[in-house]
């Protein structure tokens, strides 16, 4: 199948962001130089767009100002440029529709998640569409390409959010209802729900602090492109910082892949390399529950009450019901209610939209 030359991409974008945006008022298009870094085209060719878009009547170019919106254009003429019916909606329905874009449904966190958003969506009659990516971005960034066309507003769990501005700018959401939940798109008004990672996991290590333990091993995945890893790690080190505890970069593993950990053994060896660790926190769930198996088959219960793990899956705890876990509880389905609360609201009054805020909820601390 032939590709769409860039220039028709181009010029389908702008039609897209015409159809979004007809009649608002002030509404300024990307600039040529804006397009030139988002598609990595030639100057030329976004010069090109722009002009046949203005020779069309489509848009209006005010010199030093920008490009608009020609205001002759109608929502209904801006729809039919992209051969969409209005709206894009079901004849059944004239509800709105909210895309809610999911790594991994199998995961029980994500599971509370999208309970929230439905409970939330329950309340204010609108429909929800949901797209399974497993934790694949191009499939994440398919879903979010054909579920927009035909949605009113869209949650995501960015996979990974430090590669996704120049996505952001093709798909322009900048006057779409749009939240993500985890991770953060700085630069962007997009705003973002997680739970408050920095502080709870500075109060876990304050806790062990409190119980006299001084060699605090953090065990987590690489924190980059994951803002959530990223704050949790920044609450353990600003507890040492703030207690004058020694950070110990040895005692911090964060180098660790999925497989070192789940089928190499690497938390088995690190804990053998470092006998003097007195005390243990997992910034993720499957951590946890393979260093607590490796105490108890160890016989370690000193170091397994000073275990805290990061969120509680308890179907994958069903065999370490023999000691009772100290963890760090997610309130995902107010995460998850809190996000589509402000979608909706940025829906129902756009003048009230949140400009790049995260929100972070509280969790709830099982140590005792």
């Amino acid at each position: 199948m032939k590709r769409t030359p860039l220039y028709e991409q181009l010029k389908l974008y702008i039609k897209q962001l015409i159809a979004d945006n007809a009649g608002k008022e002030d509404y300024i298009l990307p600039s040529e130089s804006q397009l030139v870094h988002a598609f990595s085209v030639s100057r030329i060719t976004a010069k090109r767009t722009l002009n046949d878009l203005e020779d069309e009547g489509l848009i209006v170019r005010v010199k030093g100002k920008g490009s608009y919106i020609s205001p002759r254009i109608t929502r209904k003429e801006a729809m039919a440029l992209l051969n969409q019916p209005e709206k894009n909606k079901s004849k059944i329905t004239t509800k709105n529709v909210l895309s809610v874009i999911v790594p991994d449904i199998t995961s029980r966190y994500y599971i509370n998640i999208v309970n929230g958003i439905l409970a939330c969506t329950e309340e204010h009659d609108w429909l929800v569409q949901i797209a399974n990516v497993n934790v694949q971005r191009e499939k994440e960034i398919e879903a979010i390409r054909k579920m927009r066309l035909f949605s009113d507003g869209m949650i995501i769990f960015p996979i990974d959010y430090k590669n996704y501005e120049k996505d952001m700018i093709r798909l322009s959401f900048r006057n779409y209802p749009f939240a993500f939940i985890d991770n953060n798109l700085f630069n962007t008004n997009i705003p973002c729900v997680l739970s408050d990672n920095a502080d709870a996991m500075y109060k876990a290590t304050e806790y062990l602090i409190g119980r006299g333990k001084r060699n605090i091993a953090y065990i987590t995945l690489p924190e980059t492109n994951d803002l959530s890893l990223e704050e949790r790690l920044q609450g353990y080190l600003q507890a040492l910082e703030q207690n004058g505890m020694e950070i110990r970069e040895e005692l911090i593993a964060k180098h660790w892949t999925h497989i070192d950990i789940f089928v190499n053994g690497a938390i088995k060896t690190f804990l053998q390399e470092h006998p003097e660790v007195d005390g243990i926190i997992t910034s993720i769930c499957g951590i946890g529950i393979i260093t607590a198996k490796i105490l108890i088959d160890a016989g370690n219960t000193e170091l397994l009450d000073n275990l805290i793990i990061f969120d509680d899956e308890f179907d994958k705890l069903v065999d370490l019901l023999s000691f009772r876990p100290k963890f760090i509880r997610q309130n995902a389905e107010k995460i998850g209610y809190t996000a589509a609360e402000i979608v909706i609201n940025q829906h129902d009054a756009p003048e009230n939209r949140i400009q790049q805020t995260i929100l972070r909820i509280p969790t709830e601390l099982h140590f005792d």
